[in-house]
């Protein structure tokens, strides 16, 4: 009884904790184009040529007017999202929703910096992929071999948010509209029966898919005419090859240092635990474990080795450094994929560890030809890294009776007070900048303003061009003819003093 009463007040304490950071986090970069007469020219023009995303784009004009709103909103995603993860894997173990959470709080800066902390990215980047888990929860009976039991009355609903998760960004598009497909498919292959409210949700999708890439703006993208996005040119295999060891090997595992070291090991015990139990397993399947286990070691060794030593490179230069670490990542994927067929002996975990991990895959596949991409577009994978992470540990605590509910409530308590620290103190000098703007604005020819703190934190917190500087000035009504000289906190507070 205590325990449950510690649990419900730990996660209530998390709850808050997170809306007091949510509310901290200062409106960024295209925020200050959204919130302003930008954002509402875009919508009259029905975001004509600039891109399909209009579920992300009109919740975005909404966020970027109200810090309240918006705080609400990102609290709430972030708390549904780590209780579906919950649900899907087994409600009944309370140690997930603490695991997931320490994972979603480990991920990389940049990645934080482009989607948590940037409410533009957040409305694109994370609402997708919550709308897209809420279907999967909605469908988890099919992962446990039994028949979707979706009322008829979810048909409308089933429509609309087939639909509206279809308008945010376009790889999660594409996922959309495949995994709609695979559901339909494999209920079909199961009874020879489709329920109709996933045939209503995947007429969503496709309609949602039409709408999207019926936007001039693609059409752009594929005439190379676009100014900022582009299609790679040339062989797809070789400039697939290129773009993998150039920049998707790093985003999609190197970079996520705790979240690889977290799979890494859950793999290495299980693994470890299953030939200990199987001594008379096939040799060939045994051989494969080990050369698993050997990779997932060496593969852990090496990405804790540069980290501790800075990046330093060991290799003779960065294109073979590129390559062989591209190899290791994949690697280490082929060996988290090996472990899952060969070791798992519940076939309902399997079979969604597999699943988790085709996601991870047709997720990441339309990456591989579009340029730019950045940490933002890797979101919807680390989630699918966070659950697969969370199916290992809630494999491991089932077999063993580990529980280690106590420990990881406090490494989840230390890791949100850290952040409440980082985005307190950004709040604070945010705070004093819009004052110091308040007061001087109107007086002012030119205005000298602080830097925010932390700004790895944050996605161009600090306006370093004339394009942003001028949507600045709009955002906080500052006459368009005031120069703006922004500087370190410090100095700043000499200057002002003085």
């Amino acid at each position: 009884m205590k325990n449950i009463k510690l649990d419900k007040i730990v996660k209530i304490i998390l709850f808050l904790l997170l809306a007091v950071i949510f509310y901290f986090v200062p409106y960024t970069h295209d925020d200050w184009a959204w919130g302003t007469s930008i954002g509402i020219k875009r919508l009259t023009d029905l975001f004509s040529n600039y891109n399909g995303r209009w579920a992300g784009n009109i919740l975005v004009i909404l966020l970027t007017r109200s810090r309240i709103l918006k705080t609400i909103v990102i609290t709430l995603t972030m708390a549904i999202m780590v209780e579906l993860i919950n649900r899907l894997i087994n409600r009944k173990n309370n140690q997930i929703i603490y695991i997931a959470s320490i994972l979603i709080l480990l991920m990389p800066y940049s990645i934080i910096a482009q989607t948590l902390a940037w409410t533009s990215g957040f409305t694109n980047y994370v609402i997708s992929i919550l709308l897209i888990l809420i279907f999967i929860y909605l469908n988890r009976d099919i992962f446990s071999g039994q028949k979707a039991n979706l009322s008829n009355w979810l048909i409308i609903p089933m429509l609309i948010l087939g639909f509206i998760a279809s308008l945010f960004i376009e790889n999660l598009t594409i996922y959309n509209l495949v995994l709609s497909i695979f559901i339909l498919t494999y209920e079909y292959c199961k009874s020879k029966k489709i329920n109709l409210s996933n045939l209503f949700y995947f007429i969503g999708s496709i309609s949602g898919t039409i709408l999207m890439f019926s936007n001039g703006a693609y059409h752009n993208v594929i005439n190379s005419t676009d100014g900022y996005r582009t299609i790679e040119q040339g062989n797809i295999i070789l400039r697939s090859i290129r773009t993998y060891f150039g920049i998707i090997y790093n985003y999609l595992l190197q970079n996520n240092l705790m979240l690889v070291i977290v799979i890494g090991v859950l793999a290495f015990i299980i693994i470890y635990k299953f030939l200990k139990k199987n001594i008379n397993i096939n040799k060939i399947k045994k051989s494969i474990l080990y050369i698993s286990q050997l990779i997932i070691l060496g593969y852990l060794s090496y990405i804790i080795f540069i980290y501790v030593c800075d990046n330093v490179n060991i290799f003779i230069n960065d294109r073979l450094k590129n390559y062989m670490e591209g190899i290791g990542a994949l690697l280490f994927g082929i060996s988290i994929t090996a472990t899952t067929v060969i070791t798992i002996n519940d076939k309902h975990k399997k079979f969604r560890m597999l699943f988790e991990i085709a996601s991870i895959i047709i997720i990441v596949a339309p990456l591989f030809i579009v340029t730019p991409i950045g940490p933002r577009c890797f979101f919807a994978n680390y989630i699918m890294f966070v659950i697969l992470a969370s199916e290992m540990f809630d494999y491991i605590t089932n077999d063993t009776k580990l529980n280690i509910k106590n420990y990881l409530m406090f490494i989840a308590i230390m890791l949100v007070l850290f952040y409440l620290i980082i985005f307190g103190y950004i709040f604070k000098i945010e705070t004093t900048r819009n004052e110091y703007i308040e007061e001087n604005k109107l007086n002012e020819k030119v205005l000298y303003l602080p830097n925010l703190p932390f700004a790895k934190y944050m996605q161009g917190a600090n306006p370093a061009n004339k394009t942003f500087q001028k949507r600045f000035k709009l955002f906080y009504n500052i006459e368009s003819d005031t120069k703006l000289v922004f500087m370190e906190y410090g100095e700043w507070k000499e200057n002002v003093n003085n």
